[in-house]
C-alpha cells in the first residue's frame, strides 16, 4: 500500500508510522492508539522527506514488519538504526539506512533503488555469522500469481553491500536448520506455464539461500507443488523435538489448500513432504478441500508446528455452502521417519470470526454446524449417525449456537437474549446460547465453552 503524505501530515505520520521495532505490523486497531514519536524517530523521518512538499511511503505487503519506517540494529552496536521506503517519481522505490555517528547525528550512510513500486516483506537476520543482522527485502508483489526478487543488505566498517539473487519468489522466510545462529533464505518459486506450445513449463522449485563470500548462492533446491497458485502462510519452526522445517500452506486454483514440510535431510538434502505431494494423482493427507482453509500453527503453545487434517461433518444440509465451520480438523503431529500423524486435538473452527474450541470424543460424528454469516451466528446440532452407506446420518435437535456481537450489540440484547459470555476481544463480544440442557449433551458444553479460544 503506497500513501502520499504532505508535510502537513508529518505529525500524524509520526504518530502513526514509526513504531520502533514492533513486529505484529500496523493493523486498524493499533491506529487508534499510535505511540508517540520520539526524537530519534522525529530526526529520521526529516532526513527521509528532507526538503520536498510531498513524499509517497511504501509499506510492505506482508511479513512481521508492515511499516515504512523501520527502527532496527543493522550495524550491530546495540543502538537502533533506521531504514525507510520511499516511491521514486522518476519510477521505482528506494531504500535509504540510517544510523547514528559517534556525536550521536542521523546520517543516510547508504541508499538503494529498485525498479519494484511495491515491498513484499523485510525480514532481519545473521546470514553472514558477524553476529549483527543483515537486512532481507523482497521487491515486488507476491499476490495475484505475481514475484518478488530477493536483496540482501548487509553491513560492514560504516558501509552497506547490496547481494540479489537472480531468481524471482512467491514465498520467502529465513531458516537455521542446523541451530548454528548463521541464517539462511528459503526462497520458492511457482510453476511458470510455457509461454507458447513448443516450450516446457517450469515446475515449481523451493531453493536454499546462503551468503558465500559477496554473494547469494543457492546451494540447494527441490521441486515441489506445482498446482500451487497462492502461499498462505510460509513459517520455519520445530516440527518435532529435533526437528526443523520449514511449513508452507498454499492454495490451489479451485482455492482448496494443501500443505508442503521441506527440511534437511540425510546427505544434506532438501526434501519435500508428504509423499506424493508434487504429484496431483497422490492424495495428500494435508488436503483441505475448498472452505475448508486454515494453515498449520502450534495449536497447543508446546512448541512444535501442528497440521489440520479435516474432514466434513455429518449430515450437512444440501442447500448450505461448505465453510470452515463445516469441518472437524484433527490438529495432528508429523513423524517424518514413518511420516504418520499423531492426533493432538480435535477442533471446530470458524475462520471467518476468528474462533475455536476443542470438541469432545463422545460428540465426534454426532454434530454438525450450520452458519449464518449475515448473523455471524452457527448453531451446532445433534446427529444421529447411519447405520450404514445406504442409511445416512440424520440431523437432529439443536444444542447450542455461538454468535458475534459488537460490544454495543452485546449490551443492548446479548445477555437479555440469552447468551453467555465466552470471551471477548477488541470490539467483539463472543456469547454462547445453550440450547439443549439433557446431561450427557450440558457436561459436553461445559467442556465447550472452557476450550473456547479465540485465533491470535
Amino acid at each position: 500500500m503506497v500513501k502520499k503524505l504532505t508535510r502537513i501530515g508529518t505529525v500524524l505520520l509520526l504518530l502513526f508510522l514509526l513504531s520502533g521495532c514492533a513486529v505484529t505490523g500496523l493493523d486498524a486497531q493499533a491506529l487508534m492508539s499510535p505511540p508517540n514519536a520520539n526524537a530519534d524517530q522525529q530526526e529520521v523521518h526529516h532526513l527521509l522527506v528532507g526538503e520536498k512538499t510531498e513524499v509517497s511511503f511504501v509499506y510492505p505487503k506482508n511479513g512481521e514488519y508492515r511499516s515504512a519506517i523501520i527502527m532496527q540494529d543493522f550495524t550491530g552496536d546495540g543502538v537502533d538504526d533506521a531504514l525507510g521506503f520511499i516511491l521514486l517519481e522518476t519510477g521505482g522505490a528506494e531504500v535509504k539506512f540510517l544510523s547514528k555517528n559517534e556525536e550521536g547525528v542521523w546520517k543516510v550512510i547508504a541508499s538503494f533503488k529498485n525498479p519494484a513500486t511495491q515491498v513484499d516483506r523485510v525480514c532481519f537476520g545473521d546470514l553472514t555469522g558477524n553476529g549483527s543482522a543483515d537486512v532481507i527485502v523482497g521487491w515486488g508483489n507476491t499476490q495475484n500469481n505475481m514475484s518478488a526478487s530477493l536483496s540482501v543488505y548487509h553491513y560492514q566498517q560504516g558501509s552497506i553491500k547490496e547481494m540479489q539473487t537472480k531468481n524471482t519468489y512467491g514465498g520467502m522466510t529465513l531458516t537455521d536448520f542446523d541451530d548454528d545462529g548463521v541464517m539462511e533464505i528459503f526462497a520458492i518459486q511457482r510453476a511458470v506455464p510455457a509461454a507458447e506450445d513448443s516450450q516446457e513449463s517450469l515446475p515449481a522449485k523451493a531453493e536454499w539461500i546462503q551468503v558465500r563470500g559477496e554473494e547469494l548462492v543457492s546451494v540447494l533446491s527441490t521441486e515441489a507443488d506445482s498446482s500451487v497458485v497462492k502461499y498462505s502462510s510460509i513459517q520455519f519452526g520445530k516440527i518435532a523435538q529435533n526437528q526443523s522445517a520449514v511449513v508452507l500452506d498454499g492454495t490451489k486454483a479451485d482455492s482448496s489448500m494443501t500443505t508442503q514440510i521441506f527440511y534437511m535431510g540425510t546427505g544434506r538434502r532438501l526434501m519435500n513432504v508428504p509423499k506424493g505431494v508434487n504429484d496431483e494423482t497422490t492424495a495428500n493427507p494435508l488436503y483441505r478441500p475448498p472452505g475448508a482453509g486454515g494453515t498449520a500453527r502450534d495449536i497447543n503453545h508446546d512448541g512444535i508446528i501442528e497440521f489440520p487434517i479435516v474432514s466434513p461433518l455429518p449430515a450437512l444440509l444440501e442447500s448450505s455452502s461448505l465453510d470452515s465451520t463445516s469441518f472437524l480438523v484433527e490438529w495432528s503431529k508429523i513423524d517424518l521417519e514413518t511420516m504418520s500423524y499423531k492426533s493432538i486435538k480435535r477442533t471446530l473452527m470458524n475462520l471467518a470470526e476468528n474462533y475455536w474450541f476443542i470438541l469432545p470424543g463422545n460428540m465426534v460424528g454426532r454434530i454438525t454446524a450450520i452458519n449464518d454469516s449475515k448473523l455471524k451466528a452457527v448453531t451446532y446440532y445433534a446427529v444421529t449417525p447411519g447405520e450404514s452407506e445406504e442409511k445416512q446420518a440424520l440431523l437432529g435437535s439443536p444444542l447450542f449456537t455461538i454468535r458475534v456481537f459488537t460490544k454495543s450489540a452485546w449490551e443492548q440484547r446479548g445477555a437479555t437474549g440469552g447468551y453467555e459470555l465466552l470471551a471477548e476481544k477488541n470490539d467483539y463480544v463472543y456469547g454462547i446460547s445453550v440450547l439443549n440442557t439433557d446431561g450427557e449433551n450440558l457436561t459436553a458444553i461445559k467442556r465447550i465453552k472452557k476450550s473456547f479460544q479465540i485465533g491470535e
